[in-house]
Formats: C-alpha cells, sequence, structure tokens
C-alpha cells in the first residue's frame, strides 16, 4: 500500500535505545522486536530475509583512546569494543507470492522459495531457528602513528573472540565450536603533495589561483579466523560477517582548489576532486558482483577486485 516506504525507510521495527556518552566512552543498551510476522524492508527480504531482536543488546565502546598521551601522545591508540546479545532470529511467515513471486521459478531466482513457500519455511530449511542465543562479542584494535620523512605510516593490529551458548550444527553440522577467534593486520600509509598556481585567473570559471592536492595512499591488509563467516547465521554482519584473506588497496586522490569571495573576505573551495582507487580483495568468498573497500575496516568490505 506504501511502496515508498518499503524502499526508503529504516529497518521497521519497536526499539527502545539507549545511549550514555562520556569523553571517548559510549554505553548503550537495546531493546528490539518485531510486531509483525512479515518484514516491510525490501532490502531485507531480500537479504537476509529475517529481522533480529535484541532481548537486550548492551554494548560498551571506546574510541581512540591514547595509551601514552605522557610520553608518545598520538603515537599508540586502542579502539576497544564489547557486547553482550541476547537475541533470535523473527522470520517472514507469508508465502512469497503474497509479497509479488508470481512463479515458482521467479521466486526461486529471488529468493530461493516456490511462490507457496514463506521465507521462514526457507530458512527453517537451511537450518536456521528462531530460538534465543546469547552471544559476547569484543574486538579490540591497537594501531600505531609515525612519520617517516613526508610519509604517515599507521600500522595496525586487531582482535576479536565471540563465543555462543548454543552451537551451530543444525546450521553448519562441520561447525560443533560455540566460540570464534579471529584476527588481522594491517599497515595504511600516504602522503599529501601540494602545487600553488597563483597566475590562473577566469571570471567565466570564477577561479582565482588554483591549489592542486595530490594524495597516493595504500592499505595492506590481512586477517585469520578459526570459523569460516558461511559458518555462521547473521544475526549483524558486523559480528558475523566477517571477511579473512588478504587485501590490498592502491589509491590516489587530488583536489583542485581555487579561491572566492574577495578581496577580505576570500576563502578556499574545492573545484574539482577525482578519486582513484584499485582494489584486490579476493581470498574471501564474493557477497556481491559490486566490492566495496572500507579503509578503516576492512573485515566489513565487499571482497572482490
Amino acid at each position: 500500500f506504501f511502496n515508498q516506504y518499503g524502499s526508503v525507510i529504516e529497518e521497521a521495527s519497536t526499539r527502545l535505545f539507549l545511549n550514555r556518552l562520556e569523553g571517548d566512552t559510549r554505553l548503550s543498551i537495546e531493546t528490539k522486536g518485531q510486531t509483525n510476522d512479515f518484514i516491510i524492508n525490501e532490502n531485507l527480504q531480500q537479504s537476509p530475509g529475517y529481522q533480529v531482536d535484541k532481548l537486550p543488546e548492551i554494548e560498551t565502546v571506546t574510541i581512540a583512546r591514547d595509551l601514552l598521551p605522557e610520553i608518545a601522545p598520538g603515537l599508540l591508540t586502542l579502539n576497544s569494543e564489547a557486547r553482550f546479545s541476547s537475541m533470535r532470529l523473527r522470520f517472514t511467515e507469508v508465502t512469497t507470492g503474497d509479497i509479488g513471486v508470481i512463479n515458482d521459478a521467479f521466486g526461486q531466482l529471488v529468493f530461493g522459495a516456490d511462490e507457496d513457500q514463506s521465507l521462514g519455511d526457507r530458512d527453517r530449511e537451511l537450518g536456521l531457528n528462531e530460538g534465543i542465543v546469547n552471544r559476547f562479542d569484543t574486538r579490540q584494535e591497537l594501531s600505531m602513528a609515525f612519520n617517516a620523512g613526508p610519509i604517515n605510516i599507521n600500522p595496525f593490529a586487531t582482535g576479536r573472540f565471540t563465543a555462543y551458548d548454543t552451537a551451530i550444527e543444525d546450521f553448519s553440522p562441520v561447525e560443533t565450536e560455540r566460540y570464534r577467534f579471529w584476527g588481522a593486520a594491517g599497515v595504511r600509509s600516504g602522503t599529501q603533495l601540494t602545487r600553488i598556481n597563483n597566475n590562473i585567473q577566469s571570471d567565466a570559471f570564477d577561479l582565482f589561483r588554483i591549489r592542486h592536492i595530490i594524495e597516493p595512499s595504500g592499505t595492506l591488509w590481512t586477517a585469520e579466523t578459526t570459523v569460516q563467516n558461511e559458518d555462521l547465521p547473521v544475526y549483524d554482519d558486523d559480528v558475523e560477517g566477517l571477511n579473512e584473506g588478504t587485501a590490498i588497496r592502491i589509491a590516489l586522490d587530488q583536489t583542485w582548489q581555487t579561491k572566492r569571495g574577495g578581496p577580505g573576505r576570500y576563502r578556499d573551495v574545492d573545484v574539482l576532486t577525482v578519486n582513484t582507487s584499485y582494489v584486490n580483495h579476493n581470498d574471501t568468498a564474493p557477497e556481491s558482483t559490486i566490492g566495496r573497500f572500507f579503509d578503516a575496516r576492512p573485515e566489513l568490505s565487499v571482497p572482490g577486485e
């Protein structure tokens, strides 16, 4: 009845969220549940095909804590996260025909289910269930920042531990462990080159002087895990959906700036930006035909080239 709601709104749910911020630390408590037996959001219908209740989830986060403020400010930084979640999957019980599937072939292509099946029927066949699962997850990242001449170098190491109170053998019979250890290490580097041309002036293009900024950068990253992400039912993509393998990113960002405004009120503005990068991350099973690399957290990237 309201197509725009299905395509553009955030996840439809009933939620209570409490959040406390103090300095570099955040504490949050979230309780979230569904009152319907069907999914409103089209993106959730397609992937993962279910929603997740949190009953509740408690999380504490520390961001960019300087570990050596007196000795070497900014040299060594800690990012820390820990969360406890009591959660369960919530399936769609209406048939795919009720949400627009016109025949079995189309249903299998889009949802992996026939016209008279629900997404819940499909998920139960895959070994998923709606039982309550308790999970503890913690992520710790240490990073350094220093300069080698004009080059900024940022090595980092990440460790993650996740524990469940329920084995996942129904979903992945080969996995009997209730614990996952995941670790990664990498290095980011970059520099900035600037050239200023004071002779450029154009009333037609509103140009008064040009600054050309060139920023080459690169990232090398590798990760290992004791449990593959495809062997875990995904409650939260940033917990169960972690990548492994090796990724490399090489980038060249360019910005052309000029001055506008007039004498006494000049300001710098960007006239043109051109960002180019090459990424190769093929050690993890592809999740999409369109790759995406997130430099801050490579483990959440969409693998590919």
